[in-house]
Formats: C-alpha cells, structure tokens, sequence
C-alpha cells in the first residue's frame, strides 16, 4: 500500500464510508481525479470491504471531439481492466441552455438513475481537497453561512468522496506512480466561470503567501461544519416546540431564544414548508417574531404575526363562495355542510335542550333571500354570544386563523347582511325571542361528500 492509498484508506474509514460488501458506482470523467478514485477503489476492493466496483461517464456533448475522446478512453480503461461500465451522453435539447447547475444536477439525475438500475450502495466522486477549497472561497463570495463554509461533505445521502484527503497535485502524481494516463478537459481554463477564475487565479495568488492554504481551508469547513450541526440540533428542538401547525408557530416564545438558534429554527421552518427566501426574507421574517403584522415576501409568500401566532403562506386570490340556500342538507365546499330546519315555536323549550341556543334564528326577522357564503372584504359580524359588533378580518385575526381558514368558515346571510357565523352562532339581531313564531335551525356538518 503506497503512502497515497493508505491516505485515503484512512479518510475512508474515519469517516466511515463504505458498509460491508458495499456496490460502489464511480463518477468517472477521465482527468486526474477521478482516474485515481476508480484505480484505487478497484485495485483495493478487498482492502476497502467492497464487493463491487463499476464506473459510469457523462458525456456532457459540449466539447465535440475531445468529449467523444475522453468517452472513448474511460471505456476502454475499463474494458482492459474488466470493470463494469456505463454511459450517458446528453442530448443537443439537455445542453442547449446549460449552466453550471443544470449540469450539475443532469450529472446527478443520471448516475442516481444507473446506480437504481445495477443495485449500487454508493456512488462515489472525485472531489478533492482543493475542490473543497475552491467551494468554500466560492461561498464565502456568494456570502454564505456557516452551511456553505463546511464545504463539500464527505458523505451524504449515497454520495461518497473518498479523495478529499488528497490535493489535487497529488492525484496527478498518483497517476504518473502508477502510468495512467488522464485527459485535461479545456473548458477547465475557460475563466469565465467563477470555479475557474478561483483555481486558475485566485488560489494560485493565495497559496504564494500561504503554502498550505488548502488545509488551512479544509481546517475552516471542518469547523463550520460542527458548528452548523449543533446549530441545525438546537433549531430542531426549539421548532418542535414552538410548531403550533404545519405553517404556523408560537412566536412569542421562539423569540424568547438566541437570535442565531431562531435564525437557524426559521430556515429549517420555511425548507420544510417548501418557501424560497434568501438572506432579506429571512430577516425580515424574524423580525416580525417581535411585532404584530403582516409583510409580503419573495415568491408570492405572505408572512404574517397576530395573537402570538406566525404563518407564512402562499399568497391566494380569495375563492368565492355563494349559493342560495335550500330547507334541508346544503353544499358549502367539499368537507363542509349545512343544515337548514324551519320549525314552529311551539316547542321552543324543547328546541334549548336539544340545540344550542346560538344556533335558532327567527325566521320572521330574516329580511329578503338567505344565501350561504363566505366572508368578503368589509364584513362585520353582531355576535349574540358575546355582545359585540367587530369586523369579520379582526375576529378571524383574534382567533389565528389561517387565509385558508378564514376562507372556509361558513357565512349564512340575508340581504340585511350576516345573520349567523359559523364557531359564533346566530347574530344579535336575529336571535329567537318570546315573540318568536317560526324557527330557523342551523347545524354545521363536516365530512366528505357522501
């Protein structure tokens, strides 16, 4: 075992890698890097506990001849070494608009697509050191936290990167101990990409004053990367205790915590409710933990804070609802129904001990046509129950409910306005009297369709 594979077999198994009788799928371009990790780990199958090795290449279609050079030398490397292989091209319609990350995630589709195909456990890549090195000063540019910091993962998911113990000097050199030949892929040198302009320019400058520059930065991720952890654990447990819904949390006591834990806890809180934000939206989201009120952000999302309660929501055109309303059962959305009984008063003491009296309404008080609806812009509400008069936008606020909510409660109206309220009951102009004749009986009723 040279000093270059005892490297890498030590990385390996300090960050424990590979299972038992692992299937490893390699990403194999042909250039230095990867030419190492598929020699190495096919070379050393036993050492490494696997019980298989393939190789798969993407030829990305962009460079013409050398591309179709560099398929043509991965393959017959393998063949000469009896190691299973695989190949992709893309398509003139998948490369048309490429970018860096297109690419990026087309390489991926496709080797996680082989690697379900052939049953490997693994997929394994060449990212170096000085990959890892070229990301981190790449994030820092981009502004990054301490996620981006951490660099490339040595293992996540079914990705494994075996080689980021070594530079990538010393992939060259294992390939020049051990005669194999690699390709250099021009597009390498084209610094308009930033990952270019970094190892061509910025590295190269860097290094001149600090030599080990690319540990010194591996020290950097290693850090950031515990110290994301933690942070990440802290936020898991204080969402947990402050989730009140799927998009909705106790504000009030989220903001009692360390801004960097409620930073970290309002991240994890939008990736799951899938919400794009970036650094403004995240700030001005957590800014609204100590306020009431509401504010738009980025992509349609609405984040707001009333009663101790945040929600953040896609903004919706409100839904309409109407429809008039007929004695007996009556539609209202696709889980909720309606009620409607006209009884005579005769025996109104009989009526109190079988429904609650919030929901009796005097028919003769009803002025005009009944309609069943839900709630418009400027709708005020007389509640009976409490003895109060307030507008339905500052009742549904006080009770915390969601846009989705708020367009659900089912409204049962005449032309004088709102004459019951679904959770409130019958209005106080309506309500049933000793004068009282005939009897409207409201009941809601929840469920599907049957």
């Amino acid at each position: 075992m040279n000093e270059k594979t005892k490297k890498i077999y030590e990385y390996v198994n300090d960050n424990q890698l590979f299972s038992e009788n692992a299937h490893v799928l390699c990403a194999v371009s042909g250039g230095a890097d990867s030419m190492t990790l598929l020699h190495v780990l096919s070379e050393n199958q036993e050492l490494f506990g696997l019980s298989k090795v393939s190789a798969f290449h993407l030829n990305h279609n962009m460079r013409g001849d050398e591309a179709d050079n560099d398929e043509k030398y991965v393959r017959e490397y393998c063949e000469s070494k009896a190691i299973p292989f695989y190949l992709n091209k893309l398509s003139d319609e998948e490369v048309l608009s490429a970018n860096e990350e297109k690419l990026r995630n087309l390489r991926y589709h496709y080797l996680n697509k082989v690697s379900n195909q052939i049953g490997a456990n693994y997929i394994a890549t060449g990212h170096t050191l000085s990959d890892l090195a070229e990301t981190v000063l790449l994030n820092m540019g981009r502004g990054s936290g301490l996620k981006g910091l951490s660099g490339i993962p040595a293992l996540r998911d079914n990705i494994v990167r075996p080689l980021l113990c070594l530079s990538r000097k010393e992939t060259e050199d294992y390939c020049k101990e051990y005669d194999i030949k690699y390709h250099i892929d021009s597009s390498n040198y084209d610094n308009q990409y930033k990952r270019n302009l970094i190892r061509n320019e910025i590295l190269p400058l860097y290094k001149e004053a600090f030599s080990d520059l690319e540990d010194k930065l591996a020290n950097i991720a290693g850090i950031a990367h515990e110290a994301d952890e933690y942070l990440v654990k802290q936020a898991t447990l204080l969402l947990n205790q402050c989730r009140t819904g799927l998009t909705s949390i106790n504000a009030l006591h989220m903001a009692e915590h360390d801004l960097i834990v409620v930073k970290y806890c309002i991240m994890q809180f939008l990736r799951e409710n899938g919400i794009p934000f970036d650094s403004e939206d995240l700030n001005n989201v957590i800014s609204l933990l100590n306020s009431t009120g509401r504010l738009q952000l980025k992509a349609d999302y609405i984040a707001e804070h009333f009663s101790g309660q945040l929600r953040i929501y896609k903004k919706t055109v409100q839904k309409s609802i109407k429809t008039d309303v007929q004695k007996g059962v009556n539609q209202f959305s696709c889980n909720k129904k309606i009620s409607i009984d006209l009884l005579d008063s005769y025996d109104i003491n009989n009526l109190y001990e079988k429904y609650t009296k919030y929901n009796l309404i005097d028919y003769d008080k009803v002025i005009g046509e009944l309609c069943l609806r839900n709630w418009e812009n400027g709708d005020k509400f007389s509640s009976f129950r409490r003895n109060n008069t307030k507008t339905l936008k500052k009742l549904f606020n006080e009770k915390g409910f969601s846009p989705v909510e708020k367009n659900n409660q089912m409204i049962l109206a005449d032309d004088t306005g709102i004459i019951w309220l679904e959770g409130e009951g019958v209005s106080a102009s309506k309500h049933v009297s000793d004068d009282t004749k005939r009897i409207l009986v409201v009941n809601s009723i929840y469920g599907g369709n049957t």
